[in-house]
């Protein structure tokens, strides 16, 4: 049986399940404004919240391995762009704080395996050795410092990428034969 919620948004993007609480879902929109807390089992939404300091969503999110905790990807409006990662309690829903997603224009976030630490892609980036209106970058940010440790530029040439899989790699994927 296919049901069907509303929901008061634009531009939904994704939904991210709640790792602590299953039958909560999130879903922020992708260049919007605003995000959704649905219930699955009333089939309503409990919480609709904003981007924080007036940004807009990246579309992304993920929660912390026990759910108390999620993180969403958020930018400035263009021309600027210039991305945060903001924090969230999950239980009431305020935001914590905002950082630095170390570029412009953040789309996806993902939390390491120890949870110290989350990776934030950006279309490019305003200052540094990198700087340039284009490319996707790569930023890891430690959580206990807010602090941007390491961003890697993504090859932008899909010409020059190695689509083949590789054996004993770091990736979570490793050694699948259909990844």
């Amino acid at each position: 049986k296919l049901e069907q919620i509303y929901l008061p948004l634009e531009f939904p993007h994704t939904g991210i399940g709640n790792p602590g609480r299953r039958e909560h879902v999130l879903i922020p929109e992708s260049g919007g404004s605003s995000a959704c807390v649905v219930d699955l089992h009333s089939k309503s939404v409990i919480k609709k919240i904003r981007a924080t300091g007036g940004r807009q969503f990246g579309g992304h999110a993920v929660f912390s391995a026990d759910g108390s905790r999620f993180y969403c990807s958020e930018f400035e409006a263009s021309p600027s762009g210039k991305g945060f990662v903001s924090e969230w309690r999950s239980s009431d829903f305020p935001p914590i704080r905002t950082v630095s997603s170390g570029g412009r224009f953040p789309h996806d976030v993902a939390m390491a395996r120890d949870g110290l630490s989350i990776t934030a892609s950006n279309l490019g980036v305003e200052e540094g050795k990198h700087a340039k209106s284009s490319g996707t970058f790569v930023s890891r940010i430690e959580l206990s410092s807010g602090k941007v440790i390491e961003r890697t530029e993504l090859e932008d040439d899909p010409n020059d990428l190695n689509t083949d899989p590789e054996r004993g790699g770091r990736s979570l994927a490793k050694d699948d034969p259909v990844m």
